[in-house]
């Protein structure tokens, strides 16, 4: 159980939406959420998810704070931002998800280290910078399961 489910990460974020997972909702309720993962979830509220909520309306979490189990479940990677807190897989309610990526990339100074459109799962995976992994700022988009392509080569196409 998430003891922080009523911590208000930012204006329109609060705790019980930080573990959650669609396809392992059972492994998603066994992870233990701690003041420091709860502190960087918070970073990627304010930092990321926050202005995408002000700018498209409800963006529902798919993922965020993940375990090893829940992380290997999901096929993450080992050092997967999710492990941190520090990166949700999100879904917006009013708008296709790669215009929400698009203008995430282009038009925002949104400080992403990486954020990654799955369009086959019509999804958003975005994290932040923190002060435990290595500082980037990364865009791609999955073409197929296990290959990226940099954001500016997929849509020079």
């Amino acid at each position: 159980m998430n003891p922080f489910n009523r911590y208000q990460l930012s204006e329109n974020f609060i705790g019980n939406e930080v573990v959650k997972s669609r396809s392992f909702p059972e492994l998603a309720e066994k992870v233990n959420v701690t003041l420091e993962l709860i502190l960087a979830a918070q970073l990627l509220a304010i930092k990321c998810l926050q202005p995408i909520r002000d700018k498209f309306g409800i963006v529902d979490v798919e993922s965020w704070i993940r375990d090893e189990a829940l992380n290997k479940a999901v096929g993450g990677t080992n050092d997967s931002d999710h492990l941190k807190g520090i990166a949700a897989d999100i879904v917006p309610r009013n708008f296709h998800p790669e215009q929400v990526f698009k203008w995430c990339v282009l038009d925002t100074e949104i400080p992403y280290r990486q954020i990654i459109y799955y369009p086959d799962k019509k999804f958003i995976h975005i994290s932040t910078n923190h002060p435990e992994k290595t500082m980037k700022n990364e865009a791609f988009v999955c073409v197929e399961p296990g290959k990226y392509v940099q954001f500016k080569e997929y849509y020079e196409k």
